[in-house]
């Protein structure tokens, strides 16, 4: 519960002072979970627009390719395959969106996590934190992909989205 203050921000840093991250053994077993086999994540990728950028082969596709092909292990949330969905369809058609959401949860890369309540809960606590209508609108969606690749402890996220520029909890590299 974030505190009725005049500083909600301060109050809240000093409440999670420290992330609660998921466990070795939590990871290891939602990784099991989902059929993938690897010990350590590398990269999260977030936002559907990185995928939309890959599979329209739009100008930023090259970029968005090495990260999506390569070996590295990577995670995603199921929000950013709720967004792919969505924006998929709008874009490419039902056809289309559906091998791309085949290929992504085809993948021996990509581990797909999800949303669970301690995810849910520092999601609300990032948006808190990032939230600013008129200078960053962040999305529930962004935060809960921000959240989920602090909880599973991967070393950058990805994104296509400039809303991530000024995020403190994790190396993020925006494409």
């Amino acid at each position: 519960m974030i505190p009725k203050t005049k500083e909600p921000l301060k109050e809240l840093e000093k409440i999670r002072k420290e992330v609660p991250l998921f466990t070795e053994e939590e990871i290891k077993r939602m990784i099991k979970e989902s059929k993938k086999e690897w010990s350590k994540l590398e990269w999260f990728i977030s936002i559907a627009g990185f995928f939309s950028n890959f599979f329209s082969q739009s100008p930023k596709w090259i970029k968005c390719a090495k990260v999506i092909r390569s070996r590295e292990k990577k995670a995603v949330s199921t929000i950013v395959l709720m967004e792919i969905k969505y924006r998929g369809i709008k874009k490419f058609g039902i056809r289309k969106t559906r091998e791309i959401l085949h290929k992504i949860k085809s993948s021996k890369s990509i581990c797909i996590f999800d949303v669970t309540k301690e995810i849910a809960e520092l999601a609300a606590d990032l948006r808190v934190k990032y939230y600013d209508k008129e200078k960053k609108p962040v999305s529930y969606a962004d935060m809960i992909s921000l959240a989920t690749a602090i909880m599973t402890r991967c070393k950058i996220l990805y994104s296509g989205d400039p809303d991530f520029t000024d995020i403190k909890e994790i190396k993020t590299v925006i494409v």
